[in-house]
This record gives structure tokens, sequence and C-alpha cells, in this order.
């Protein structure tokens, strides 16, 4: 509900990040991170499922000049957050060397990055469940591409096979959710605009295409504002949570 109102299509991350400070007042930096963590795992599924598209319909990708540069931007993504990823496996030992010293004494937030890193290893001790949080996470991505798909069906859009929305839905996704805009709008109605004109579908009907696919969206959202309404999230404090 609150994605489709605030800045960006994920914007309601910061409602999301607010309540669960809020339900764990004495772990606040561990439910913040929580939000973080879903969101990382979003991105790395987006660029797992662009990626898979991309290599898929590599012809597709190379023929027109103007996505060229997406070809290196969705591969060079998943390599950087691969790396990352891997580094973040290492810090321990990372910390653990001469030189790192000098670099944290001037490092700001300490007792703030030392909650952060301390949540992180909770994480490291549950892959399974970051594994099943991924597997949803590329459900989710596939489902939105499909649904665009089957809304472009609707509208009786030519000339654009399921490949290319497979491969251009995760991107606009992405795209959408850069916090500039409400809801994504605007944003997601060029991106459509340029990637559906290179299969030469005109920007009346890829805008129309964008439009009904927030609608959708949009729907969804409003019977999610009613549940908010009806059952707001309560407080967990009364909850007894042990660390770990």
């Amino acid at each position: 509900f609150f994605n489709s109102f605030l800045l960006g299509a994920t914007g309601g991350d910061v409602l999301k990040a607010w309540y669960a400070a809020s339900a764990a007042p004495d772990r606040k930096s561990q439910a913040v991170l929580s939000i973080a963590v879903d969101r990382l795992i979003g991105l790395l599924g987006l660029f797992f499922i662009a990626n898979v598209c991309v290599l898929m319909n590599l012809t597709l990708m190379l023929e027109h000049r103007e996505t060229r540069p997406l070809v290196f931007l969705v591969v060079g993504g998943l390599i950087a957050g691969l790396t990352a990823l891997a580094l973040s496996t290492q810090r321990h030992r990372i910390t653990s060397q001469p030189w790192w010293n000098g670099i944290w004494r001037f490092m700001p937030g300490k007792k703030l990055l030392g909650q952060f890193s301390e949540s992180y290893d909770l994480y490291g001790k549950h892959p399974r469940t970051l594994g099943l949080a991924l597997v949803l996470s590329l459900a989710i991505h596939l489902l939105s591409a499909l649904s665009i798909w089957l809304v472009g069906q609707g509208l009786n859009v030519q000339g654009v096979r399921l490949a290319h929305y497979l491969v251009y839905g995760p991107i606009i996704n992405a795209i959408a959710a850069v916090p500039i805009t409400v809801g994504g709008l605007g944003l997601r109605e060029a991106a459509f605009n340029f990637f559906f004109s290179l299969q030469g579908v005109p920007n009346v009907k890829s805008t129309a295409l964008s439009l009904v696919f927030y609608g959708v969206i949009l729907i969804i959202s409003l019977l999610c504002g009613v549940l908010f309404l009806v059952g707001k999230p309560r407080s967990l404090s009364s909850i007894n949570q042990k660390p770990g």
C-alpha cells in the first residue's frame, strides 16, 4: 500500500523499518537491518533473473545499440553484488588485520556498525532461511514480468515476445524503484517507452501498458490498505524475544 504512495516503488521500506524498530525497541538496529537484508535479497533476485534472461537473449540485447550498455550494467551488477557478498563473509578476517585499526579509529557510528555486524552474523547462521527468501524473490520477479506480459496480451501489444518481457520487466521495475517520483510514476512510463520502442511499439501503446500494469498494482495496494486499517501492526514488545 505505502509503496504506491511514497517515493519510488519501494518507498514502503521506510514504513517497514519504522514499524520493525517500534516492535523491537531493544533491538532497533537488528530490526532495521532485516529490512535492508530483505531489499538486498530482492535486488539479488532481480539481477539474477535479469542476467539469466540477458544471457539467454544475448543476441536480442546486443542487436540494439541502446540496450548494449544494459548487458554490461546487468552483468556488472550481479558481479558486484556477489563480490560484496563474498567480502562480507571475510570481514572478520579483514578486521583482524593490523591496518584495519587505523581505519576503524576514524569510522563514525562505531556502536551502530558493531550492532549491524552482530546482526549480520545471525543471518549467516540461517542459510536455509536466506535461500528460501531468495527463491521467493525470484518467484515474485518472474510473476511480475508475467503480469506485464498478460497486460500486454490484453492490450494487443504487437511485436513483443515473452522473452522481451522477461528481460525488460525486472529492469523496468528496478528503475521504477528509484525514489524520485511517487509510486515510480513517470519513471516507469519512461522506461516502458524506451524499452518497448526498441521493438517498434508506439509510445502511446507502451504508456498504456505501463499505466494498466500500475493500475493492477494499485488495486492490490488498496486492498492491502484496507487490511492495514482493519488490523494495524501491533507492538511485539509484550512478546518475550530472546536475542538470536
